[in-house]
C-alpha cells in the first residue's frame, strides 16, 4: 500500500502476480519493498471492469514471418481521458528487436488513452529495429463499429491508403527491403474519416496541427498467403481490395502436377480464407494458382512444413 496515491483510486495495492514498470519524473531512483509494505487482503484484478469492457479500442500488433508476435500497442477511447500525456498513457519500453508503438508529442507510447473519435484524428506509430523480411501488421478494433467513421492505413513508403476494418481484424503484408524509407521509423499513420466525408482514392489527414490533403492514386491491392511457410496443412489466404466473385483454386507441385483444387467466393474488401490441404501432403515448394470470375490469374509459391 502507498500513500502517494488519492483517496478515490480503485487498486492502490500491487496483487500477488502482477507486474509493473515505474518511470521516474525527474532523476533516477531507486523502489524498496519492505516487510512493512505487505498487507493482509487481496483482490481480483485481471477480470476487466464493466467501465473498461465499454471502452473503444484499436490495438495494433507486428507480426514476424514465422507469426510470432514481435511487438504491438493500443489505443484507448473514452470520454473519461483527455489527448494530452499523462497518467493514463503507458510509455513505450525498448525492445532489443523490433519495436512497433505510438507517437505523439514527441512521446513514445505502448498504450495512449484519448477522448472518442473525432474527425481530425490520426494514430502516429513508431517502427523501428525491423529486419530486411515480409512482415503483418494486425489491426483489431473492439466497439469501434458504431462510431461513424472510417480508418484508413497511410503508407508513406508505398504513397498509398488501405481502409481498415472496425467491425473486425484486418490483415496488412509489408515488405522491408534494402531501401531505408521501407523502414522508416514513420512510415505508417492511421486517419479517421467521417463516412460521408471520404472520396474515393482521397484521404485527409492531421499532422503536425496542419490539415494536408493528400491524393493516393494507388489503393493498396494483394492475394497473399500468410503464414508462409504454412502450418498444419492450412493455407491462410489474404484478399485484399480485389473483385468480389468466385475464385478457382489450384495447388501444383514442382512437377506441375495438380495435388488440391477448389472453389472459394470473396466478397469483402479484406478477407482471409482458410484453405485446408490434407494433412497427406508432402511438406515442400508448391504453386497455388488464383483464377477470378474476370480470368485474372494470381500464381503464389507456398511452403508447406
Amino acid at each position: 500500500a502507498t500513500s502517494y496515491y488519492p483517496a478515490g483510486v480503485s487498486s492502490p495495492s500491487i496483487q500477488s502476480g502482477q507486474a509493473f514498470f515505474v518511470r521516474s519524473s525527474g532523476a533516477a531512483g531507486s523502489v524498496t519493498f519492505t516487510e512493512t509494505c505487505k498487507i493482509g487482503s487481496n483482490r481480483l484484478v485481471n477480470r476487466i471492469s464493466p467501465v473498461a469492457r465499454e471502452r473503444r479500442y484499436f490495438r495494433a500488433t507486428l507480426f514476424t514471418q514465422g507469426a510470432v508476435i514481435a511487438d504491438g500497442n493500443a489505443v484507448v477511447f473514452d470520454p473519461a481521458f483527455d489527448n494530452g500525456i499523462n497518467a493514463d498513457d503507458a510509455y513505450k519500453f525498448p525492445n532489443a528487436g523490433e519495436n512497433f508503438g505510438l507517437v505523439r508529442n514527441g512521446q513514445k507510447l505502448s498504450v495512449e488513452a484519448r477522448r472518442p473519435v473525432n474527425k481530425t484524428d490520426t494514430l502516429f506509430y513508431s517502427i523501428t529495429n525491423l529486419r530486411k523480411l515480409p512482415y503483418e501488421l494486425r489491426f483489431a478494433p473492439k466497439n469501434m463499429q458504431n462510431i461513424g467513421f472510417k480508418a484508413y492505413l497511410i503508407d508513406n513508403y508505398l504513397h498509398n491508403s488501405t481502409e481498415l476494418s472496425l467491425f473486425d481484424s484486418s490483415f496488412i503484408t509489408i515488405n522491408i527491403n534494402n531501401d531505408s524509407l521501407s523502414y522508416a521509423a514513420d512510415r505508417f499513420f492511421v486517419v479517421f474519416k467521417k463516412r460521408d466525408s471520404l472520396a474515393p482514392g482521397a484521404s485527409e489527414y492531421l499532422k503536425n496541427n496542419d490539415l494536408t490533403q493528400v491524393d493516393f492514386k494507388k489503393q493498396s491491392s494483394s492475394i497473399s498467403v500468410y503464414p508462409n511457410p504454412v502450418e498444419n496443412k492450412i493455407i491462410q489466404l489474404h484478399f485484399i481490395n480485389q473483385a468480389a466473385g468466385t475464385y478457382q483454386l489450384k495447388l501444383t507441385n514442382n512437377l506441375g502436377q495438380p495435388v488440391y483444387s477448389s472453389g472459394i467466393t470473396v466478397s469483402d474488401f479484406s478477407s482471409i480464407h482458410s484453405i485446408n490441404v490434407g494433412h497427406g501432403l508432402p511438406s515442400g515448394s508448391y504453386l497455388l494458382n488464383a483464377l477470378s470470375a474476370e480470368g485474372k490469374k494470381t500464381v503464389l509459391r507456398v511452403l508447406v512444413k
